[in-house]
């Protein structure tokens, strides 16, 4: 998933969502490692405290959700090419991505929202990457919460700490830690090191 061009304003307006709104997102399938019920819980919570808010789903399996958020409102955008996913991942103010054993680098979703300066309220476990808690201040929860109310409580309580000015800072992150220059080092310098043993061998 590219990063969009468009700002965080413009494509809330682009996507035709108020500009005052918390835009509550979902990206990805339902996979039985992401905590749906979790997720309906949260976001149930969250509309709670902020009555000018909207829940976004991108990504297949609209008709598994439906049935874990029943009546409960939901955006479902469906299964969108690269460029559309990467708009609709700028209009969010958060995303909400609990998994069963923890956050990780091979987690697509989380990464593509935090390409685009999303911040990602998630789980820790034993298998999440300590590079996560290198994020800028506030921009991703990392959980251990052992239950759906937990996790919706703590995270009511984070996005009261979100600032506007998160976007560019949580983009500059992942570029630093994920971006293509950061891969290529790391794989130059790794291979380096192969070829150095293989020499002295």
């Amino acid at each position: 998933i590219p990063r969009s061009t468009l700002d965080h304003q413009t494509a809330k307006v682009r996507l035709s969502l108020e500009a005052e709104s918390l835009v509550i997102g979902i990206f990805g399938g339902a996979h039985v490692s992401r905590r749906l019920d979790w997720i309906a819980e949260t976001a149930t919570a969250i509309s709670a405290e902020y009555p000018k808010s909207q829940v976004v789903h991108v990504g297949p399996d609209g008709g598994e959700l439906r049935k874990i958020f029943g009546d409960q409102a939901v955006r479902y955008e469906g299964i969108l090419e690269a460029d559309k996913v990467a708009d609709r991942l700028r209009a969010m103010d958060l995303l909400l991505s609990p998994f069963i054993d923890g956050v990780s680098t091979r987690r697509g979703s989380v990464m593509a929202a935090l390409a685009n300066g999303v911040p990602v309220a998630t789980t820790k476990r034993e298998w999440t990457d300590e590079v996560f808690s290198n994020a800028p201040i506030g921009s991703v929860l990392l959980s251990k919460a052992k239950t759906a109310k937990e996790f919706a409580n703590e995270v009511v309580d984070w996005t009261k700490s979100l600032r506007p000015d998160l976007g560019a800072s949580i983009e500059a992150f992942s570029e630093h830690y994920f971006g293509w220059a950061a891969i290529a080092e790391s794989m130059t310098h790794q291979l380096a090191a192969v070829d150095s043993r293989t020499d002295s061998g």
